[in-house]
């Protein structure tokens, strides 16, 4: 029985550890802060956003040279958009992009893009 009990506490570490380990990394996502926290909020029809941000969090590397994204939605009209940094988008079809960086951008959290954004349907952001 020592065994089995031995045996099971052995497994249950090594999922344990494993789990912690897999953490997502090089994220890209869409957030209403600069820091990468908030991406997550319930808003009526026709609300003005204002600016959101496109931000790298849980970075492997010091400095991003170019990054490629599409950016798609199905109740959230994307008005305006500013690239952060020196940058050009190469991408020829709507919400995509395929952007070099002129100075590459570094940090922990990278901010890449600003957008203003307006709830268009009842399901919010």
């Amino acid at each position: 029985m020592k065994k089995l009990a031995l045996a099971l506490c052995f497994v249950m570490l090594t999922v344990a550890g494993s789990a912690s380990a897999l953490q997502w990394e090089n994220n890209i996502g869409l957030y209403f802060d600069e820091a990468g926290a908030n991406f997550c909020d319930v808003l009526p029809i026709g609300y003005h956003v204002g600016a959101a941000h496109l931000v790298l969090t849980n970075l492997t590397v010091d400095t991003v040279g170019g990054w490629e994204a599409k950016v798609t939605s199905d109740n959230v009209l994307i008005g305006a958009f500013t690239l952060r940094g020196d940058a050009i988008n190469a991408a020829t079809r709507p919400d995509e992009y395929i952007v070099g960086l002129g100075s590459p951008l570094s940090g922990d959290v990278i901010v890449l893009a600003d957008y203003d954004l307006y709830v268009s349907d009842a399901g919010g952001l």
